[in-house]
């Protein structure tokens, strides 16, 4: 047999086949045994149910602290909490203090035990086993139970040989038991720590934001060990089925588990609405950027590219494109200014009449008989329109400065060449665009 500075935790937890969304609801009896009056004191012992009442209480959990029970005031508190439990929400018991085996069956030692006291250890301290039972009959769902194994007293040894703790028969599903040890085996002197390795591995894993009770209970024993350098490799008793975590997984947390990789635009924009400012709506935006941008490709106008900024001000890739698809809009407005200006020149070089008022039909129908006449007179014409600037464009208007040259030559009596700085204006129509005034 052996004394232990004992941790037991059983916890009945309520689980519905997914982790929780709800914080961890349900009592915890905690109880730390230190100041015994036989036997050596364990000071950590009341450290460590002092903290693990403040992780649990931190857990959501509803706890009432006992320190230093015998074994008359642990039975009642027991019983409370036994009468507090509802079925399927946490229940969780924990326990600080020496314990000792004796034939199979595992004790808590209460503040008064005698070791080699006219009393047998099964009359004189709580029955470990009781307490599993009774919390399986209370349907929590699952249990934990922690053991943390302090280094035997030589009171102890003299009438409890073997270390550590007896395993349990666990009769109901969705039960943890974890001891510090392995059986027959002690723990490592916690020294002058602040809590007892077993203890501060529980509480370290408290504090993790999301993490299901079977992890937790797995990354303990891997942090036992480490700490311990080997010396200490808790001992597990495992009927878990559902998972459960104490501290709720945040449920943005778990719609962008299927989000990740979705190419559905309206739920990833329903995920940024509902999830303003969260760092994961700003991941969802930026998944959004990418799928539009992709499906963009190849049929981007300056109008959706517009659209796009406008959802995603920023966006380097398309502030380029826009830029650049911009400056093909304008190059092939301007282009399509200089044809008008190039169809109107070569129709009145050619004297093609129809072609000029085609290209500039604002030409009254006097302006058209002058023109006539002209061209009737002239033997050839010659005319140069040469754009000396950018064609301003707005909209459907546009203007461009122009040097003009007309030459015509006559039978006789050649006028000179005429050349003026002028300034066309133009209007967009169905069919492209056509000279307004030249002025």
């Amino acid at each position: 047999m052996t004394g232990l500075r004992l941790i037991v935790c059983l916890v009945g937890l309520s689980l519905f086949g997914q982790v929780p969304s709800a914080p961890a609801r349900g009592q915890a009896l905690v109880v730390g045994n230190a100041a015994y009056k036989s036997l050596p004191s364990v000071p950590m012992a009341g450290a460590d149910a002092r903290a693990m009442a403040k992780g649990l209480t931190a857990l959501g959990l509803t706890v009432t602290l006992v320190q230093d029970a015998e074994i008359a005031s642990l039975a009642k508190a027991v019983d409370s909490f036994l009468k507090s439990l509802v079925a399927g929400e946490p229940a969780v018991f924990y326990y600080s203090g020496y314990a000792v085996q004796d034939k199979g069956e595992n004790y808590l030692l209460p503040l008064g035990y005698e070791a080699g006291g006219a009393d047998p250890v099964e009359f004189s301290a709580y029955s470990l086993k009781r307490l599993e039972r009774f919390v399986e009959g209370k349907k929590p769902a699952p249990g934990v139970l922690l053991v943390e194994v302090a280094p035997m007293p030589p009171a102890l040894s003299r009438h409890f040989g073997e270390a550590g703790l007896a395993l349990l028969d666990v009769r109901t599903s969705d039960m943890l038991m974890v001891f510090p040890s392995l059986p027959g085996q002690g723990v490592k002197d916690s020294g002058t720590r602040a809590v007892s390795y077993f203890t501060q591995a529980w509480l370290e894993e408290f504090e993790k934001p999301w993490i299901s009770l079977d992890t937790m209970s797995r990354n303990v024993k891997q942090r036992v060990v480490t700490m311990t350098g080997g010396a200490q490799a808790p001992t597990e008793m495992s009927t878990l089925v559902k998972p459960f975590a104490f501290r709720a997984r945040p449920p943005q947390e778990v719609e962008w588990e299927q989000l990740t990789s979705s190419r559905d635009l309206a739920a990833l924009r329903a995920f940024v609405r509902r999830y303003v400012g969260d760092p994961l709506a700003k991941l969802a935006e930026e998944r959004l950027q990418e799928l539009e941008w992709a499906q963009m490709q190849g049929q981007a106008t300056t109008a959706t590219l517009r659209q796009f900024l406008e959802r995603y001000p920023g966006h380097a890739v398309a502030t380029r494109a826009l830029a650049m698809a911009e400056a093909a809009e304008r190059a092939s407005r301007s282009d399509g200014v200089v044809d008008a200006l190039n169809r109107y020149r070569l129709a009145f070089s050619e004297k093609n009449l129809e072609g000029v008022k085609a290209a500039r039909p604002s030409l009254s129908p006097q302006e058209m008989r002058t023109l006539e006449a002209s061209f009737r007179m002239a033997k050839s014409v010659a005319m140069t329109l040469v754009p000396k600037k950018e064609p301003q464009i707005d909209g459907a208007n546009a203007s461009v400065p122009c040097e003009m040259k007309v030459e015509m030559r006559m039978d006789r009596n050649t006028p000179p060449p005429v050349t003026q700085q002028v300034v066309v204006t133009l209007t967009r129509g169905a069919n492209g665009w056509v000279i307004d005034t030249i002025r």
